[in-house]
């Protein structure tokens, strides 16, 4: 069964990287090719035909390598004296160092580490879902949701093969199995550990294929960040996400990088929040059609002041994060074939996405393609090696866009930074430069992966709510049952749970006795989640009041302050006026004239007239003008 040896082989590349000093993760394969070597008694490696080679390594370890990349592997064996070339066509094996590199009694090891974690997880699956899952399942399992994040790191590689095997299953599996690293990271934290190293070393082998330079200066490198990212650091797609995008954005402004969003993303941000506001409490609201950003704030209570209050201090947030607004730019030279990019963003698409659900994204794919033509154009043309040399990147947690701008874009480079990238690109080739930030960051990305997968989806949601209708109209639920299945998050979550968040295996007949075993067992572990969700509510709200007396205080501090320039603005204008009065009264030497005038600047300042209402028009008009621009000066607003 190749996907346990792929497992086992990710396993061991994270123990070989902590045993180099975390140093360099092309030395992890070196005692891989010295394993195969001694296993598979080679006396020669050809180099220009390797197939056989990349055919034993993959049966042996489960990982694909492609040519290239295992000549560079081969390269560094020959460095360690592994290998030795006796002409340009054959690498040569030293075998007593071959031995000292062997790490068979490890490999051992690390396949029985992972076979327990298996076969605990095959007694999870039983106790808590009542699903009998085989042991080779498991290991297809955990292998599929791995290489579902892939393309995270490979878009920007010129080779589209995975490492890892692919391998189908069930999505309510990869629930179960989600399921399981959440209870481990609760219950039995070693274990998780375990599945730590293992999701480590899929980032630590990925990046053979793609290697990201490290050690780069990053001062004066400019970001630019897609909506969802915003909405990521805004926290509205869960606290483990936002904690991750709140490291990403320090990590980057200590790094001196300039932080950016162009103004048609901004709008973007603002059409989504308006949205929200028009459907928050509307009876059209629809969980399938509705945005994952409405969708959080449905669930977490948000009403329309709460979001009207988001929308109002969004600038005074970006500010915050040191994230700055820019003009998109004009683009007269370097321009892009905009049909072609969208059509290879909707050939991407369709290959995940329902017709109708690719349509309703057709003003967010134009805000996309905008953003990257204004980086191709802000680039000059210039075909940048790492991410110094980019200067401008467009960053995305949309695989799915990035890996259509590198088709589209159609570099060959083996390291070529397209326009667009990965938000988990740009954090992997940061942070492996800090092996424990590095450790740290990657055990947040699975808990946050895990967490959106166990979420109750949209279409199971939907399907509670219609069941909910249906009971409620049949008379066999009361209106409080009806209110719990159609507004409450936990007992979505516990059906989510039941049905391993599987729309099929929802019944009548389960939302029954999911609604009958919470009022049989209010127990302490229920009353501890209602506690718990109580205490969460209360907090968000008594951070949306903060918000609001900070929003508040600006405001009183603004009207102070467009006060005092209104007032400065009439004083110095006043004083010109009356200087034109002193001259006039020079000149003409006419003193009715000189006090007439000098009247009819009082009038205009000190009495409301209707003589005077143009030029009061003007000097309102320049004090309004002079107080926004201070005011975007100090707030950011």
């Amino acid at each position: 069964m190749i996907t346990d040896r792929a497992i086992a082989s990710l396993s061991l590349v994270k123990t070989l990287w902590d045993s180099n000093n975390k140093n360099d993760y092309i030395e992890n394969f070196v005692p891989f090719v010295a394993t195969l070597i001694k296993n598979k008694k080679y006396t020669h490696i050809p180099v220009d035909n390797m197939e056989k080679f990349l055919e034993d390594f993959k049966n042996e370890f489960g990982l694909d390598i492609p040519y290239h990349p295992m000549l560079t592997i081969l390269r560094r064996c020959k460095t360690k004296k592994i290998l030795k070339k006796e002409n340009i066509s054959y690498y040569v094996p030293i075998n007593e160092n071959v031995i000292k590199y062997d790490f068979t009694a490890k490999e051992l090891q690390k396949k029985a580490e992972i076979e327990e974690l298996m076969e605990k997880f095959i007694i999870f699956a039983k106790q808590d879902f009542n699903i009998s899952l085989m042991k080779n399942e498991t290991y297809n399992i955990l292998n599929s949701f791995l290489y579902d994040y892939d393309l995270d790191i490979l878009f920007a590689s010129q080779y589209t093969e995975h490492l890892l095997p692919e391998t189908k299953v069930i999505s309510s599996y990869k629930y179960i199995m989600c399921s399981y690293i959440n209870h481990l990271r609760t219950h039995e934290y070693v274990f998780f550990e375990k599945f730590v190293d293992i999701a480590i070393g899929h980032i630590l082998a990925n990046s053979i294929i793609y290697n990201p330079k490290t050690n780069i200066d990053l001062n004066d490198l400019n970001i630019y960040f897609d909506s969802k990212c915003i909405f990521y650091l805004l926290g509205v797609m869960g606290k483990e996400n936002q904690k991750i995008y709140e490291k990403l954005t320090q990590t980057l402004d200590k790094n001196k990088v300039n932080l950016y969003i162009f103004n048609h993303t901004k709008d973007e941000i603002l059409k989504i929040l308006k949205t929200c506001l028009r459907f928050i409490n509307s009876p059209d609201y629809d969980i399938e059609k509705a945005s994952p950003v409405l969708r959080y704030f449905k669930d977490n209570d948000y009403n329309s002041s709460d979001i009207q209050q988001f929308i109002i201090s969004l600038d005074e947030k970006l500010v915050s994060y040191n994230i700055k607004t820019m003009d998109t730019p004009s683009i007269k030279e370097y321009k892009i074939d905009e049909t072609t990019l969208k059509a290879k963003i909707k050939d991407i698409y369709e290959q995940h996405t329902a017709p109708e659900k690719i349509e309703a994204k057709k003003d967010t794919i134009d805000k996309d393609i905008t953003s990257i033509a204004a980086i191709i154009f802000l680039r000059k043309g210039t075909k940048a090696q790492n991410l110094k040399e980019a200067k401008h990147i467009f960053v995305t947690p949309n695989t799915a866009l990035a890996y259509a701008n590198k088709l589209f874009e159609k570099n060959s480079d083996f390291n070529y930074i397209p326009a667009c990238i990965t938000d988990v690109f740009l954090g992997t080739a940061i942070w492996i430069q800090n092996p424990t930030v590095f450790v740290d960051k990657n055990k947040e990305v699975l808990i946050a992966r895990c967490s959106v997968v166990v979420q109750p989806n949209p279409a199971l949601v939907k399907k509670i709510v219609q069941t909910a209708d249906k009971l409620k109209t049949s008379g066999q639920i009361n209106e409080t049952d009806y209110l719990l299945l159609r507004n409450y998050p936990f007992l979505h979550q516990e059906i989510a749970n039941k049905t391993a968040g599987n729309v099929e295996s929802l019944k009548e007949s389960l939302i029954e006795e999911i609604l009958q075993d919470m009022k049989n067992n209010m127990t302490a572990e229920y009353l501890e989640k209602l506690a718990i969700e109580k205490n969460e509510k209360k907090e968000k709200e008594r951070e949306l009041e903060q918000e609001k007396e900070k929003i508040r205080l600006i405001q009183i501090k603004k009207n102070k302050l467009s006060a005092q320039i209104d007032i400065a603005v009439k004083v110095v204008v006043f004083i010109i006026l009356l200087i034109l009065a002193v001259c006039f009264y020079y000149f003409i030497n006419d003193i009715s004239g000189f006090i007439m005038f000098s009247l009819d600047i009082i009038l205009l300042f000190f009495l409301k007239t209707n003589k005077f209402e143009f030029i009061q028009k003007i000097l309102t008009s320049i004090s309004t003008k002079i107080s926004t621009k201070i005011n975007n000066k100090l707030y950011g607003i």
